[in-house]
């Protein structure tokens, strides 16, 4: 019979101790891999099933339709910054109060106008030792405004800059009936798809049967002056008056896409 002493039987259990180790970690990086191949599988599924397996063809349309804006969305962010939260909120308020006053001189309805809470916060400043000392408060409110007629652009943001209103942070053209005209891009994407798929399967001798999945990525919306974003033209010298921006000739681009497979007659 063998006989061990004391240092012969610990070092006999830490091998035996490693040795299982090592077998539990193997055990885990073999299930780990057994389960990443079987998500791969399931994602190969997937995409295979995206297709039918019988005979098909895959298209995508596009359509774009062009058209002229007939309304402009104004965002402006109207804050001040004073002694006390009270003092910073009247200022606000008061420039806020002279912008609204003014708009029905520019056909602005009440439904045309959409604005934030008002809010209030403390500003502090870091001193040169790195000591934090509060200097005010501010005060802050965003306000959205639709303008009917883009003719009168240039003349309603002096109109909000004399209200006492510097930002102006987004100008963004639009139509009143864009529902319509991004249905008009849609059903321009969805007969450019039948027109691509059913001249396809015609020159390959096919005939094109019924629609297997449609998959529609829009309606998106482009705004352009003329050759560019936003071309702005100022007049002005010594001999000709100042006068007002003109901005060139607008259009907007609406755009959709469809993704379309079709059995093969």
């Amino acid at each position: 019979m063998l006989a061990l002493n004391a240092e012969e039987c610990e070092v006999i259990c830490k091998s035996h101790i490693r040795i299982k180790t090592m077998t539990i970690q193997q055990t885990i990086k073999q299930a780990s891999v057994s389960i990443l191949l079987g998500l791969a599988l399931i994602g190969t599924n997937n995409a295979i099933a995206s297709v039918p397996k019988t005979p098909h063809i895959q298209v995508t349309g596009e359509g774009r339709i062009q058209v002229e804006p007939d309304q402009v969305d104004f965002s402006f962010s109207v804050n001040a910054q004073r002694g006390t939260a009270l003092e910073a909120k009247q200022d606000v308020d008061q420039r806020v109060n002279n912008l609204l006053s003014g708009l029905a001189n520019f056909d602005v309805e009440e439904d045309d106008v959409s604005a934030s809470q008002i809010t209030t916060r403390s500003v502090y400043e870091y001193r040169p030792g790195g000591e934090r000392e509060q200097v005010g408060y501010s005060a802050i409110r965003n306000i959205t405004v639709t303008l009917g007629d883009i003719a009168r652009m240039s003349e309603f943001m002096d109109y909000v800059l004399a209200a006492g209103i510097p930002e102006i942070q987004s100008v963004q053209l639009g139509v009143s009936n864009v529902n319509e005209v991004e249905l008009q891009a849609q059903n321009k994407a969805i007969e450019n798809a039948m027109m691509q798929a059913r001249t396809v399967a015609e020159q390959f001798g096919g005939e094109l049967g019924d629609v297997y999945s449609i998959n529609i990525q829009g309606p998106q919306h482009q705004s352009r002056y003329g050759r560019y974003a936003s071309d702005r033209i100022a007049v002005s010298g010594s001999r000709v008056a100042p006068e007002a921006g003109r901005y060139l000739e607008a259009s907007i681009e609406y755009s959709a896409t469809v993704h379309a497979v079709f059995y093969l007659q």
